[in-house]
């Protein structure tokens, strides 16, 4: 549940550096009113083009230009694709039974050519329709396929210049399967053998359905650079009215220092900053609690102090954060974090988040139920003072290692184990004294992430995130032993995003470097080989192979 509350908190109401705030653009609107989800493709023949490009970084040499526009064109019947019309592509999911069912449309100069080449992969059914293939496997997703091709002028009349669009309504997909995965959910956590993590985890699906109950659509546009990165955008879009529209709201303007200035710039694994309307989010967090305590798998779990202790969470706190994390060489615990809130009211926000805290302790429910999984929370008020003079408190993790795998060990300590103190309109946190201690001192030289000057400023929110420092960190961690086997993380390949929220929207932007996961692939694979590590198992040259 723990996990649950900080992830939620952490996604979907992280909010920015500047005033003026940025618009988030409306979302395209579903082209059928049944349609769960669908997917555009502006532009094949150049993506097509950019994928090959962005393959050779992790197989050079193994694609040649145009090869997978010929693989396409043969499994088409249509060799260099001479009979596609060059418009965009678009593929529908919609109602079906047991499972949704799907149209693609393809538009052709002959679309009967291609019909009769779908009967080779499973596209039994379909027609032509003024200049389009509509092929599927189904009469329902025919009937689908039909009343979007009649919309497919406007439907393709205003897109981006990026290569797939795609468009879901998550609160149709749970109100049709929504049951089915939740079943499935609980039977797969019933499995593990271990009662309270399947409690926590059936409420988490039932918390992520409900929330994906009040969302109208999600629409996700992908651009691909050839030159090795994905940009991503995500918009958000609640249905009006509802608790979740009435949280994804904007954050009121920073006043006085910024968080992050008070954070150190060393080399990190993520640095985020940025904005949050926590008194919106955190009211909607406990209705959404609320609602979820009536189930079965929230009896000694959500209880009423723990809903009013998430509903006055955000109480005393101005919206203004930052965070870091990094990984130190010989530290307890690869990774290490700290981070700070501004808060408005001292005394209000101190009160709200200990109390909050205290649920996660001692003898509520959620510090029992912890405590049945082999992990006692202990919660020392006033543990220690800092040299700054201001009282320091403690959150503790004793693990029984009974009860958790030695591979989960490190990562409770991460999450539970650490100092967290109030002073002079800052609420910092820490897992290392000295961190915490300059903190309250303000002696940081300031954090920037980078993220800004990637995607553009007016955001609410920024992070960097080193990706394969990160994954080193984590393999480390869990005790795999394969952590020296990542290559070194170098400049300018940190994953960038950066999040804004308003008018019952949020946007998500992203940029992915693929740069890391090429390195990470010709470490395993051995520079670019097809076998395992340093290339062993590449294949011998043909007059050396038996079969020749």
């Amino acid at each position: 549940m723990r996990r649950f509350l900080v992830s939620a908190l952490a996604i979907c109401s992280l909010g920015s550096l500047n005033a003026a705030d940025y618009a988030i653009p409306a979302p395209m609107a579903m082209p059928d009113e049944g349609a769960y989800a669908v997917a555009v493709l502006p532009d094949l023949l150049t993506t097509l083009s950019r994928v090959e490009a962005l393959m050779e970084l992790f197989t050079p040499g193994q694609v040649k230009p145009g090869q997978l526009k010929m693989g396409l064109g043969a499994m088409l019947g249509d060799m260099d694709l001479a009979n596609f019309a060059g418009k965009p592509i678009v593929v529908v999911v919609g109602p079906g039974a047991p499972t949704p069912t799907f149209a693609i449309i393809i538009p052709a100069k002959n679309p009967q050519l291609y019909l009769d080449a779908g009967v080779n992969f499973g596209m039994l059914l379909g027609k032509a329709e003024g200049g389009l293939a509509i092929m599927t496997q189904t009469p329902d997703g025919e009937i689908l396929g039909e009343k979007i091709a009649k919309v497919y002028p406007a439907l393709t009349q205003s897109l981006p210049k990026g290569d797939i669009r795609l468009l879901v309504s998550p609160d149709k997909l749970v109100a049709a399967y929504g049951g089915m995965l939740g079943m499935m959910a609980q039977m797969a956590a019933a499995q593990g053998g271990q009662p309270e993590a399947a409690k926590i985890l059936g409420l988490e699906v039932a918390g992520l359905m409900a929330m994906a109950a009040d969302v109208a659509s999600v629409q996700m546009d992908f651009t691909l650079d050839p030159a090795g990165s994905v940009g991503e955008e995500i918009t958000v879009n609640a249905k009006p009215g509802t608790a979740l529209a009435k949280a994804l709201v904007a954050p009121a303007p920073a006043n006085g220092q910024r968080a992050a200035a008070r954070l150190s710039n060393e080399p990190s694994l993520m640095g985020m900053s940025g904005r949050v309307n926590w008194n919106a989010w955190s009211q909607y967090m406990s209705k959404l609690m609320g609602d979820l305590k009536a189930k079965p798998e929230a009896a000694g779990i959500i209880t009423d102090e723990l809903i009013k202790a998430t509903g006055d969470w955000g109480a005393g706190l101005s919206g203004d954060f930052a965070f870091t994390m990094r990984s130190v060489e010989g530290a307890p615990l690869p990774f290490q974090w700290e981070g700070l809130y501004a808060c408005a009211d001292v005394a209000k926000a101190e009160a709200s988040i200990l109390s909050l805290v205290g649920q996660m302790s001692g003898d509520s429910a959620l510090g029992k139920l912890y405590n049945d999984m082999g992990v006692t929370m202990e919660f020392a008020k006033a543990a220690r003072t800092s040299p700054s003079g201001v009282a320091v408190h403690k959150m503790s993790a004793n693990i029984d290692p009974a009860k958790v795998p030695p591979e989960q060990v490190n990562q409770m300590k991460m999450m539970s184990s650490y100092e967290l103190a109030v002073t002079k309109g800052w609420v910092v946190m820490a897992q290392e004294s000295v961190a915490l201690d300059a903190l309250i001192a303000g002696t940081g030289k300031g954090m920037t992430v980078q993220a800004d000057k990637t995607l553009g400023t007016e955001r609410q929110a920024y992070f960097d995130l080193d990706l394969l420092g990160f994954i080193k960190a984590a393999m480390k961690m869990a005790g795999t032993g394969m952590e020296g086997m990542i290559p070194a993380s170098k400049p300018g390949n940190a994953m960038s995003g950066a999040m804004t929220s308003g008018e019952g929207k949020a946007l998500f932007e992203l940029r992915i470097p693929l740069a890391p996961f090429a390195d990470m692939a010709k470490a395993f694979g051995g520079g670019g080989g097809r076998g395992g590590r340093g290339g062993a198992n590449k294949a011998p040259p043909p007059d050396q192979n038996p079969a020749f």
